[in-house]
């Protein structure tokens, strides 16, 4: 078709650069520190006593618990298959995946915008928002961003379908097909976003001045549609045909467990109260409390590198006579698409109830596609204010200036969240070498319950449950039979065992030489043979003994 891009190869070469140096300073105070947390150690434990460590076998360990997301179980086994429990290597792999998912965000914008500020704004915001912080963190998460990425490489493939010359048409559409499913088996969130696509196709197709190009890209634009609903039913109806039956924790269930209108408030409530409440209307009271509370001289130090490095790049970027749009209209245009795709981010949250919202709890993971609508609607507002200046200097300024702010808060939240991941991981290393020194051997079938340690620090996980103490045990011992938990304020001593539970899900240790509650603060160990020796033990608990902040799975303890 002969129709190119807006942004010419050289600049966008140049913007990639750049975009993949801010990605790379946002990790780098904190990415060597980062650990394995919750679920994390589940899998591990699954892996590391798996009979065949082949990439197959692996494989076969994790997909009773992945069965409904099978990339995630390829990006589960494949990683540990060449790199073991080596944590480092799972975050250096993601950091990898989160910089190529906002490059592919920013080609795909490449298509579209003339405006090159644009282009490069948003996905840089995107970049650095903190609305799904613990994607950047929590391993089992990371299967997410992957998620988004392949959306982003299929709507490129759609784009760059519009333009391509005849015979490679086909191509770049297959490769989009393939972007879309694998997409929608490593994670459902995205799904709805495919609804974009087509959109965007035909936007792209009104561009194009030659009649017999427009009508190919119309022809682009019919396939994408028809192709895109077709996936999305046949993603559905497999998920929900392997889903039947099955009770697994790690299964989302699917239906609503409230009366409807009650969950539609909530679901609307609540996304619009973190993503545009809590990182929107108080985001500088939030950025505030951050440099009052945590402020530490080498995230300070970054941040003011990283809002320099943007507001002069942005500046330069700006157009020569105006930021983007000329008229006023067209910012709101733009901001009424970002409403649509936050929309869009949580419309699988319609169909279930399994979403939650926090500004820094491991639930923002489900925010990420949202989130996509989130930076598309500040730039928009950003641009409109600086437009209504009524010098273009003023206005680029501003533009520049709003944008660099924006980004520098997101890296002050994304580093303090980060300071409180590494903690967690800090500690937990702290309990497992507590726990390995105790007992250098562990008899099979023991039921080990940890004492005397929080199981969060700030939004970070320590140790909380069931399967993370005992995938841990797993996977330092090397025996299925091992379980283990936490004494947090919700155990239960009863007289058939100790109760505990998490998720509204409740476990059950029945009383034996074999029940052992290991106190990691004094270093001591306690059978608990009958319920006797359980109540003289919980009995004889201090209220000042275990001084954790107060916290609730999913959202870990606030820290603003």
């Amino acid at each position: 078709m002969g129709v190119g891009p807006h942004i010419p190869a050289r600049d966008a070469a140049r913007d990639c650069l750049f975009l993949s140096l801010i990605i790379l300073l946002s990790f780098v105070l904190y990415i060597k520190d980062l650990g394995f947390y919750s679920d994390d150690w589940m899998f591990l434990g699954l892996l590391s006593n798996s009979s065949d460590q082949s990439i197959f076998g692996l494989f076969r360990a994790v997909v009773p618990y992945t069965r409904l997301r099978p990339i995630e179980s390829l990006y589960v086994a494949g990683p540990y298959w060449l790199f073991g429990a080596n944590p480092l290597a799972f975050h250096l792999i993601n950091s990898a995946v989160f910089t190529i998912t906002i490059l592919l965000f920013y080609l795909s914008l490449r298509e579209v915008f003339r405006a090159r500020a644009f282009a490069v704004a948003i996905p840089l915001v995107y970049a650095l928002l903190p609305h799904y912080s613990s994607d950047r963190f929590w391993f089992i998460a990371f299967v997410i961003p992957l998620s988004i990425g392949f959306y982003f490489l299929s709507l490129y493939s759609d784009l760059r379908a519009c333009r391509a010359p005849q015979g490679g048409f086909w191509k770049w559409k297959i490769c989009g097909t393939i972007a879309m499913v694998c997409s929608a088996l490593s994670y459902e969130v995205v799904l709805p976003l495919f609804l974009i696509n087509p959109l965007v196709v035909w936007f792209r197709a009104r561009q194009i001045p030659d009649i017999h190009n427009k009508k190919a890209a119309i022809k682009v634009f019919q396939i994408s549609l028809v192709a895109n609903l077709l996936v999305i039913v046949l993603a559905i109806a497999y998920k929900l045909l392997t889903a039947r039956g099955d009770s697994d924790l790690f299964v989302h269930r699917m239906g609503i467990t409230e009366p409807y209108p009650q969950h539609l408030v909530r679901l609307v409530v609540g996304a619009l109260g973190v993503n545009y409440g809590s990182y929107g209307v108080a985001f500088p009271v939030n950025v505030w409390r951050v440099l009052r509370d945590y402020s530490k001289p080498s995230v300070i130090a970054l941040a003011i590198v990283v809002g320099l490095l943007v507001f002069f790049y942005i500046y330069r970027r700006v157009g020569s006579a105006n930021i983007g749009f000329t008229t006023e209209k067209a910012y709101f245009r733009m901001l009424g698409v970002g409403l649509t795709v936050f929309a869009l981010g949580y419309a699988i949250f319609l169909t279930n109830s399994q979403v939650g919202f926090t500004a820094t709890g491991i639930k923002n993971r489900s925010a990420i596609a949202a989130a996509i609508g989130v930076a598309i609607s500040f730039v928009a507002v950003i641009g409109w204010v600086s437009w209504l200046l009524p010098s273009f200097r003023a206005s680029r300024t501003l533009f520049a200036f709003l944008i660099s702010s924006l980004c520098v808060g997101g890296f002050l939240i994304n580093n303090t969240i980060a300071g409180f991941w590494t903690d967690a991981y800090r500690q937990q290393r702290e309990i497992i070498s507590a726990v390995r020194d105790e007992f250098p051997v562990m008899e099979s079938d023991t039921t080990l319950i940890l004492d005397g340690a929080c199981p969060y620090s700030g939004p970070g996980i320590i140790f909380e449950c069931y399967w993370d103490v005992g995938g841990m045990l797993k996977t330092y011992y090397r025996d299925v039979s091992l379980k283990g938990d936490m004494v947090r304020k919700n155990l239960k001593v009863e007289e058939d065992g100790l109760y505990t539970s998490i998720y509204g899900e409740r476990k059950l240790y029945p009383y034996s030489e074999r029940l052992v509650v290991f106190d990691v603060g004094q270093r001591k160990t306690y059978r608990l043979p009958d319920a006797e020796s359980a109540r003289r033990y919980f009995g004889a608990l201090t209220s000042d003994k275990n001084k954790c902040p107060p916290g609730d799975e999913g959202y870990g303890a606030p820290i603003f």
